[in-house]
This record gives C-alpha cells, sequence and structure tokens, in this order.
C-alpha cells in the first residue's frame, strides 16, 4: 500500500507528509506491521523514518511529528525546550 500527498493546496513552507508504504521489518525489528514515511519541505528537505503500528496509527504519529516540526519552524527553527544563551555581562 502506497500513499502519497498530491496536494497542492498546502503552504510550501510547511513540512508534509508525502509518501506513506508498508514495508518489511528494519533488520533485528520483528512484524509485520512496518510502515516507511517520507516528510517533505519545498520538494527539498527530506525526512525519511520507519514506524511499527496500524495504517491510522501510524498516519496518526507522522501528523504529530509534522505539526511539531512546523510549530519549531515557525518559532525560528528553534524548540520550545532547548535553552537559550544567557547574555554574561561583566560584573561590576
Amino acid at each position: 500500500m502506497l500513499i502519497q500527498n498530491t496536494s497542492s493546496t498546502s503552504n510550501a513552507s510547511e513540512y508534509q507528509m508525502v509518501k506513506l508504504e508498508k514495508t518489511a521489518a528494519p533488520a533485528g525489528a520483528e512484524g509485520d506491521n512496518w510502515y516507511t514515511y517520507t516528510i517533505e519541505r519545498n520538494s527539498l528537505t527530506n525526512i525519511v523514518g520507519n514506524r511499527r503500528g496500524t495504517l491510522e496509527q501510524v498516519k496518526e504519529y507522522v501528523r504529530e511529528y509534522v505539526a511539531d516540526i512546523n510549530s519549531r519552524h515557525g518559532n525560528g527553527g528553534y524548540s520550545l525546550w532547548m535553552t537559550r544563551k544567557n547574555n554574561k555581562q561583566a560584573a561590576k
């Protein structure tokens, strides 16, 4: 099963899932319910990953993953959990 996103209505500056397909288990892993997904932005940046679960579970995981990436990207590329540099001033 191959699912491809051919939507042209999404914002090109945002990441989106462009492909999701059933695949064999990665080396050393068990089970026959593995999927590989591709997330893309501007047709240039690709993130490819594998996830085990039902088709609906994997779709939901990828949707949440994409939303998280886009929220960090919209925040200047910083994670909300990332520590910031302190502005060190000389002691007086």
